[in-house]
C-alpha cells in the first residue's frame, strides 16, 4: 500500500470523526490527539484491505457508504449550527436555559451548538446558598471565547429574569459563546444604639458611649459588615456607670461583664433577622427616709431638773423609727432613730422593704405606697421601685393621727361639695384611714350648678387649697364660713350691634349668651364702630380728662359693675355708651 492512499485513509478517517465533534475547540483537541495518536503502518495497511474487500473505497482510495452519504446529505439540509454555546455552573444559583420565549425548548447544557440569529431566554433564578441567606442573583454575562478558550470580549450583561438574554447577531462570526451567571453577597447592615427608655416609652440617645465592632471604636448609627464573617459587637458604658445603670438590651443575648461596664453580643453572620443592637440605660434613683414625729421627748420632768442641775443636758428617749429598711433583701439599716437615711442606687423594679414601729406611719412624695401590714408591734411597708422619670423619692416616717376612731370623716357644705385628696390625688372618703398630722392635703370647694363661691383663693369660681392635715381639721369650720356659696347673678350678653362689633370679657376670656357671674367679678366689654364717617362716641369727662391718644370716637373699653342689679337682665354695650351723628363737611354752606 503506497503511501498515498495511507495518507487518504487517514485523512477519510479524520473527517468521520470531526463531523462528530461540537465545536472549534473540540475540532482542535481532537486533531491533536490524532496527530499523537502513533498509528502503525500494519494497522492502517490491514484496515484499507478490509475496507477495500468490503468495497467502502472509492477509485481514488476515499472511504464511502451509504451511511456517510446519508449523514452528509442530513447535514447539508439542516442549520450549521456553527456556534458552541456552553453554560458555566454557579452552585449557589439554579437556571434553566431555552431556546423560545415560551420556556418550553430546552437547551441541552452539554452540547449545544446554534446559528447566528438564534435566540436564548432563561428562567428565574432559583438561589440556594446554604450557608448566608444576604447572597443574591447579580447578573447573566454572555462572553465570547476565542479558540484557546480565553474570553475575547463580553457581549452581554442581563440582570432581569425570567425572559431573553442573547440573540446572537446575524453577522456574528465567532464560534464559542459561553453564558455565564453571577451573584453577590449584600453587605450586612447593622444599627448600634444605647439609648434611655422613658417611661412613655420613647428613647433618648446617649452619646458618651462607645461601641466596639472587631475591636475598632464606633458610635451610634448604621454599618455595614461584610456577610460571611462573624463579628464581636460590645457597648462600653463606663462613663455613665457612677449615675446609671444597665437596664436592658436587644437582643437580649449578651456577656455582660458589669465590673467592667461593657455589654458584648456576638454577631452570627448565618443570622441576618438581627439588624438592631440596642443597648438601654437607666439613671439612678435615690430614696431619702426623713425622721418626721419629733422623736426627743422629756420623759421625766423631775429628772429632766435633776439632769439640768448636774449636767446642764436634758435626759430624752429616743424612739426607733425605722426597724429594718431592705433592698432586694440586703439590709441597708435596722434600729434608725437618726433625723434622714438617703439609699443611693436605686432601681426601678428593686423591691423595698421597710418595718416600722406599729405606731406610726409612712407618708410618701411622689409615690404611691400599698397599703401596710401590721405584725405584732410593728407596720411593714414592702413595694417596687416604679419606673419613672424622676426617680427621686422622699419618705416620711410620722405619728399616725391620734383621734379616737382613727379613720377619716368627711365635711359638707351647703349647696356644694368638699373634698380632699392626699398629695397624688387619692381621695379621702369617710371611713378611710387618717393622714399623718404633718401630712400635706388638698382641699377644694365646688359649688352646685347657678351658684358662686367667694373668698380667698377662688379661681374658676372653685376654692383649691394645699395644708397640713392638722391645719385642715383645725380650720375646716373657719375656712367653710369664710367662703360662702351664693346663687350667681344670671346675665345675658348680648353681641349683636348694628353698627359697630361688641365683645364682653371676664378676665382674658371671651363671653357670651347667658353666663353666671359673681358679684364684683371683673366684667369688661370693647366695643369698635364700623363706620367712622356717620357716628362717633361721646366720651365721658373722665375719658375726656386722660391723654388724647388714649382715646377714640370710634372704640370704648369700659367696665361694668357686677351686683344684684344685674340679675336676669340682658347687656349689650349700646346700653353703656352714647352715639352721636357725626357732621359732614359737605353738609356745611357758606352765608354772606
Amino acid at each position: 500500500m503506497d503511501k498515498k492512499k495511507r495518507s487518504s485513509i487517514l485523512l477519510s478517517l479524520l473527517f468521520i470523526f470531526l463531523m462528530s465533534g461540537c465545536s472549534s475547540i473540540e475540532n482542535k483537541i481532537s486533531q491533536l490527539m490524532w496527530e499523537k495518536s502513533g498509528v502503525a503502518d500494519e494497522i492502517q495497511y490491514i484496515q484499507y484491505e478490509q475496507m477495500k474487500s468490503a468495497g467502502a473505497l472509492d477509485e481514488e482510495g476515499l472511504y464511502h457508504s451509504k451511511e456517510l452519504e446519508d449523514l452528509q446529505a442530513a447535514e447539508s439540509e439542516k442549520p450549521n449550527g456553527s456556534v458552541h454555546v456552553s453554560f458555566a455552573r454557579n452552585e449557589f444559583i439554579q437556571i434553566e436555559y431555552y431556546h423560545d420565549e415560551a420556556l418550553a425548548e430546552v437547551l441541552e447544557p452539554f452540547n449545544c451548538r446554534l446559528d447566528p440569529g438564534d435566540t436564548i431566554y432563561a428562567s428565574a433564578p432559583v438561589l440556594k446558598d446554604p450557608v448566608n441567606e444576604l447572597y443574591r442573583f447579580s447578573e447573566i454575562r454572555v462572553q465570547e471565547l476565542d479558540e484557546n478558550g480565553n474570553i475575547r470580549k463580553t457581549l452581554a450583561a442581563v440582570r432581569d429574569l425570567p425572559g431573553i438574554i442573547f440573540q446572537i447577531p446575524e453577522d456574528f462570526t465567532g464560534s464559542d459563546l459561553c453564558i455565564v451567571p453571577l451573584g453577590k453577597y449584600l453587605s450586612r447592615k447593622i444599627n448600634l444604639r444605647a439609648v434611655y427608655r422613658h417611661p412613655d416609652e420613647t428613647e433618648s440617645l446617649l452619646e458618651n458611649g462607645v461601641w466596639y465592632v472587631n475591636g475598632k471604636m464606633h458610635g451610634n448609627g448604621s454599618l455595614e459588615l461584610n456577610p460571611l464573617v462573624s463579628y464581636r459587637i460590645a457597648y462600653d458604658y463606663n462613663t455613665y456607670q457612677e449615675n446609671w445603670y444597665y437596664a436592658g438590651s436587644e437582643p437580649d443575648s449578651y456577656w455582660d461583664k458589669s465590673s467592667d461596664a461593657v455589654i458584648t453580643f456576638l454577631a452570627d453572620p448565618s443570622d441576618i433577622s438581627v439588624t438592631d443592637y440596642v443597648v438601654r440605660l437607666h439613671p439612678y434613683g435615690s430614696m431619702k427616709i426623713s425622721n418626721g414625729i419629733g422623736y426627743q421627748n422629756v420623759v421625766d420632768s423631775l429628772l429632766d431638773g435633776a439632769a439640768n442641775i448636774f449636767t446642764n443636758k436634758s435626759i430624752i428617749d429616743t424612739q426607733n423609727i425605722i426597724d429594718l429598711f431592705q433592698v432586694n433583701g440586703i439590709t441597708q439599716v435596722n434600729n434608725f432613730s437618726d433625723t434622714e437615711i438617703t439609699a443611693k442606687k436605686i432601681k426601678a423594679g428593686d423591691e423595698i422593704l421597710l418595718r416600722i414601729p406599729a405606731d406610726l406611719k409612712v407618708i410618701a412624695d411622689g409615690l404611691d405606697l400599698p397599703d401596710s401590714v401590721l405584725k405584732e408591734d410593728t407596720r411593714e411597708y414592702r413595694f417596687l421601685i416604679p419606673d419613672t422619670e424622676k426617680m427621686s423619692y422622699k419618705l416620711t416616717v410620722s405619728r399616725r393621727n391620734s383621734d379616737w376612731d382613727g379613720i377619716f370623716h368627711e365635711s359638707s357644705v351647703e349647696k356644694g361639695v368638699l373634698n380632699v385628696f392626699d398629695s397624688t390625688g387619692i381621695r379621702y372618703h369617710e371611713g378611710s384611714e387618717l393622714p399623718a398630722e404633718n401630712e400635706k392635703i388638698n382641699l377644694s370647694i365646688t359649688p352646685d350648678e347657678g351658684y358662686c363661691i367667694y373668698g380667698k383663693n377662688v379661681k374658676d369660681n372653685i376654692y383649691k387649697e394645699e395644708m397640713k392635715y392638722a391645719d385642715y381639721v383645725a380650720s375646716i369650720s373657719t375656712l367653710i364660713t369664710d367662703h360662702p356659696i351664693k346663687p350667681c347673678i344670671v346675665v345675658t350678653l348680648d353681641t349683636e350691634d348694628d353698627l359697630g362689633s361688641c365683645v364682653f370679657w371676664t378676665g382674658q376670656k371671651m363671653i357670651s349668651g347667658t353666663v353666671f357671674l359673681s358679684e364684683g367679678q371683673d366684667l369688661q366689654f370693647d366695643y369698635l364702630l364700623n363706620n367712622y364717617n356717620d357716628y362717633e362716641i361721646i366720651l365721658t369727662p373722665e375719658e375726656k380728662a386722660q391723654a388724647a391718644d388714649i382715646w377714640s370716637p370710634y372704640a370704648a373699653s369700659r367696665v361694668i359693675d357686677v351686683n344684684e342689679s344685674l340679675m336676669n337682665t340682658t347687656l349689650r354695650c349700646r346700653d353703656f355708651i352714647t352715639l352721636r351723628e357725626r357732621i359732614k363737611t359737605d353738609d356745611i354752606t357758606d352765608s354772606y
